[in-house]
């Protein structure tokens, strides 16, 4: 068994981003190396250790986008998406570099023209239904 000491100290130095993480949600998650020591002190038995991030692949329903996304996540992505109350909510509210995914940042964009569009759609049909109530109003 590893000492928690030697595990901590070794691995908040050494962390590196994998590159399948920007085609996931990975909210900050990297692998992590570090030495695996021996139980009883007076042993040299040391080992390389690595820890990659939990990941499951999911699917998100989207109120923006009216479809379901399948995306590999985190642990921690599922708690921070549950936090933010809601797919959209995570992808929209989250800080580009806290979201630091390809991904992340393509469903961002995507989502933001699509908010633009029914929002540009929603002003001509209000304009149309101004001028249909003058017009009616004019001819009654």
């Amino acid at each position: 068994m590893a000492t928690v000491r030697s595990i901590i100290t070794t691995s908040l130095r050494n962390a590196a981003t994998i590159n399948r993480a920007q085609r996931g949600l990975y909210a900050g998650k990297k692998v992590l190396f570090g030495v695996k020591s021996a139980e009883d002190k007076k042993s040299p038995i040391k080992s390389l250790k690595i820890w990659k991030p939990n990941v499951f692949e999911k699917r998100y329903y989207s109120d923006i986008l009216k479809r379901y996304t399948k995306v590999k996540v985190t642990t921690k992505a599922i708690r921070c998406i549950d936090k933010a109350g809601g797919f959209d909510n995570y992808i929209l509210m989250t800080q580009p570099e806290k979201l630091d995914s390809e991904l992340g940042m393509k469903l961002r964009v995507e989502m933001l023209q699509k908010m633009a569009r029914r929002a540009e759609h929603d002003m001509r049909r209000e304009a149309n239904a101004a001028a249909r109530a003058a017009r009616a109003a004019a001819q009654a």
